[in-house]
């Protein structure tokens, strides 16, 4: 199995980002079903939480990337590689996947370029995941 893992901070703006996407294209359960499952807060409604809840949902988030990773990389068969990686363990994913590349000077990739930026190291103190997260990298 393979996992492809980001920096937390950036993951959770990734899910936050989504949301309007998701909106937009009338999906209405979508940010319901996922989101409830990590806090009790979602996604949606983040913006609009107070101080406290707002640091609820980041924890709860950051938490959920924690015991994912962990139980990834406890796997025997599992491979956690760092997407911002990707293309220096371009033979490790064919050979997993048991497929050849894309020239990956020419292959699609996607930017979001209407990216906000967004930080989740504001809503909660970096120190108190940093020994969880360096477990990984970041």
């Amino acid at each position: 199995m393979v996992f492809m893992i980001r920096d937390p901070s950036n993951w959770i703006g990734s899910v936050l980002d989504y949301v309007p996407v998701v909106r937009a294209r009338m999906y209405t359960r979508s940010d319901k079903q996922y989101p409830n499952l990590i806090s009790r807060h979602g996604h949606s409604e983040f913006f609009e939480l107070n101080e406290k809840d707002q640091h609820e949902y980041i924890s709860d988030m950051l938490n959920f990337w924690l015991k994912v990773y962990r139980a990834a990389r406890d796997l025997p068969n599992g491979h956690i590689i760092r997407l911002n990686k990707a293309d220096d363990n371009i033979e490790l994913l064919e050979h997993l996947f048991e497929q050849k590349a894309v020239n990956l000077k020419t292959g699609f990739r996607r930017i979001n370029e209407g990216r906000k930026s967004f930080s989740a190291w504001n809503y909660v103190n970096k120190a108190d995941f940093a020994d969880g997260i360096a477990e990984f990298g970041y």
